[in-house]
């Protein structure tokens, strides 16, 4: 009988407030990233937070840390679907934020994109946080990106699996109420 793979990345620690780790996502290289404390990092290098809302400080179980594990094994996928959301929703973005932004700095703070693969230029993971809800499958979960134009906070992106289900602010990647709404319409 084979022995039962430990997930790669299952060194989660406690740091008075959330259960953190770190993973190697190879499809974030090049990418400008921070790490979750602020410094610079490898694009590919990213924190992870477990449950950013409302859970106790208890040990993970092992159904936790799939649904990160899960993120590891998928991240290829999110990436491309990610930059595909957000392309999508870019727009929008721009347009709103660009009354905020003096007309010179507009091309350096909210650069033009002709396709979803251009945002690996100006993006990068602050923080992927995984949700405590079952979402099947797949995990519920919200990225948390540095961008250009947002260099005070983050650009947000909720997720189940590799579906963008909504592009906003930080909030809408760490706010557990708005996840589990998403799950509810899925039931």
């Amino acid at each position: 009988m084979s022995k039962k793979q430990e997930p790669a990345y299952p060194n989660f620690t406690w740091d008075e407030y959330f259960w953190i780790t770190t993973a190697r996502l190879p499809s974030w290289s090049g990418c400008d990233s921070r790490n979750a404390h602020g410094g610079k990092s490898e694009g590919e290098i990213v924190w992870f937070c477990f449950a950013p809302e409302r859970r106790g400080e208890e040990p993970l179980t092992e159904d936790e840390i799939a649904s990160v594990q899960w993120i590891i094994d998928h991240e290829e996928a999110i990436h491309d679907s990610l930059l595909q959301g957000l392309f999508k929703h870019y727009p929008s973005i721009r347009e709103l934020e660009s009354e905020n932004i003096e007309e010179e700095e507009i091309e350096k703070l909210l650069p033009a994109v002709d396709t979803p693969a251009d945002f690996n230029k100006y993006i990068g993971i602050h923080c992927i946080n995984v949700h405590q809800i079952d979402g099947g499958e797949a995990p519920y979960f919200g990225i948390e990106l540095w961008c250009p134009w947002d260099e005070d906070h983050t650009q947000g992106i909720l997720m189940h699996g590799i579906e963008v289900l909504e592009v906003g602010g930080v909030d809408v990647a760490v706010t557990l109420y708005i996840a589990e709404n998403y799950a509810k319409k899925k039931l």
